[in-house]
């Protein structure tokens, strides 16, 4: 296990020091393009003028506690030395499809909350990007949000948070009003207060585990904003829904979004146009991405290509899945396309030649396709349904021949975290009992041993093919509790 450790506010890397003094700039200036120097001037004067409004000389010195620096001032300021590290390294402005891959950050962090009158678990939200994290924290009146180093704001007290999402290149949180009975939500900064011009929704759902849409008017009348898996909000591709129709699918495809539409069947791209079949579908379509292409599955009632077809964008057969089973779900990963399909109580997973990989028991459901490592995994429940609403169910993970990983019975608080392939076998949250709430981390090569324990688990993630990192509360005494980033190494387990 790495040592806890205390960081400084610092460049990603902290690189900048090495390629020029912040405070030296007009030498280094003439080594860039001359296209890039008027964004870096702008974006070197940003940082200055935050520096002195805070009264520094020097970025790096906004950290101290006398700034009195807000946590969104110092991630804006993070932001802007990261591309200005970029021009220098690379000579050219930096895009989101240039940006180099982040590295995981594989150390570790503990951010304490203080006394607590119970359990806070349900009320933390974190958001991780590559093991730096922040969270907010509802149990206390008012919210507080922290970063992984702990840094702490208070959050104005009329104010309930919901999630974190991505602004473009900016976190914001989602909100609204603590005492309001009405659903209607909005956008703040991390400082907690609404954004300028205002975003406002009244909508946030789910759909499908990949795609959240954020909607705007009233019923019948919305306007939907696709939130990618990462939580980006896409504002510039706003779906307006028309009449009755309602969305029951989404897909983002290589940063396009697509929607699937009841009464009828209709699959539309942000600004309305049809997508395949301009007439629509009889049958309900499934939404696949190939490899940064779009593709549907549906079945043609057409005598020319009975069954289950794979079509492409323009609405050409590719391929034919020979199954009598209704196809619900796919997957296109390492070449091949791989499916989950019912039919009346029976459930399968199938490849593209229609074998079957995996089939239920009885009650048994598919509820997910997961990608993992260089594969996938998926999860199914198993509902037995009580009289009074109360109905009990099972949750199990599978790999993609079908063998189990884990399961989860009801009287278990299952974790928010899937398994994770790391150290040649998966890594996953398990439960002692009925009685002890705590979630355990284990690895399935070494059943014998507790890596870890916590309150509740928030994120699981690889570090690479050996290490992983857990974010998570713990208890640190009587009615107080931390949020810890805890990072373990697979090749210890076997000493």
């Amino acid at each position: 296990m790495v040592p806890e450790q205390s960081h400084e506010f610092s460049p990603r890397g902290d690189k900048t020091a090495n390629t020029f003094s912040f405070l030296e700039y007009d030498k280094a200036r003439e080594k860039i393009p001359e296209s890039t120097r008027a964004s870096v001037d702008a974006w070197r004067e940003e940082i200055l003028a935050i520096c002195q409004a805070h009264g520094v000389d020097h970025p790096s010195k906004l950290v101290l506690a006398e700034t009195h620096a807000s946590i969104q001032t110092l991630e804006r300021v993070q932001n802007l030395l990261d591309d200005i590290l970029y021009v220098f390294e690379h000579q050219e402005l930096p895009t989101e499809k240039k940006k180099e891959v982040e590295p995981v950050d594989d150390r570790e962090y503990v951010v304490e909350l203080g006394e607590l009158l119970e359990n806070p678990c349900n009320d933390i939200r974190v958001y991780d990007h590559n093991g730096r994290f922040y969270f907010f924290d509802n149990h206390a009146n008012p919210s507080r949000l922290f970063d992984h180093e702990g840094n702490k704001d208070v959050l104005p007290s009329e104010m309930i948070y919901q999630d974190f999402v991505l602004l473009g290149s900016r976190l914001v949180l989602v909100a609204k009003k603590r005492m309001e009975q009405r659903s209607w939500k909005f956008l703040t900064g991390l400082d907690g207060e609404p954004l300028d011009p205002p975003r406002d929704f009244n909508t946030y759902s789910e759909i499908r585990d990949h795609l959240v849409t954020m909607g705007e008017g009233t019923w019948g009348e919305e306007t939907v904003y696709p939130v990618s898996k990462d939580r980006t909000i896409h504002w510039e591709t706003p779906f307006d829904l028309k009449g009755e129709s309602i969305i029951v699918d989404t897909a983002l495809i290589d940063g396009h979004p697509y929607f699937l539409t009841s009464k009828p069947w209709m699959i539309y791209t942000a600004d309305h146009q049809p997508v395949g079949n301009p007439d629509g579908y009889a049958e309900k379509p499934v939404l696949c991405d190939r490899d940064g292409e779009f593709t549907l599955l549906v079945k043609d009632r057409d005598e020319k290509n009975p069954g289950w077809w794979i079509y492409d964008k323009e609405g050409n057969p590719i391929k034919e899945i020979k199954t009598t089973f209704t196809i619900e779900s796919a997957m296109f990963i390492n070449g091949q396309y791989f499916f989950t399909a019912r039919k009346e109580t029976e459930e399968v997973l199938l490849n593209e030649q229609g074998a079957e990989l995996w089939k239920n028991s009885t009650g048994e459901q598919i509820d997910k396709l997961l990608p993992c490592h260089s594969g996938f995994i998926f999860s199914t429940r198993t509902i037995t349904k009580d009289p009074f609403g109360a109905d009990e169910v099972d949750q199990n993970y599978y790999d993609q021949q079908g063998r189990p990983i884990v399961w989860y019975p009801s009287v278990y608080t299952s974790p928010e975290t899937p398994p994770i392939f790391v150290g040649d076998s998966y890594a996953f949250i398990i439960q002692r009992s009925e009685n002890d709430q705590r979630q355990n981390v284990q690895h399935r090569s070494f059943p014998e041993i507790t890596i870890g324990t916590f309150e509740r688990v928030y994120v699981m993630e690889t570090i690479d093919d050996d290490r992983f990192y857990v974010i998570g509360l713990e208890k640190k005494g009587d009615k107080t509790y931390q949020v810890a980033k805890r990072v373990y190494d697979t090749r210890t387990f076997k000493q």
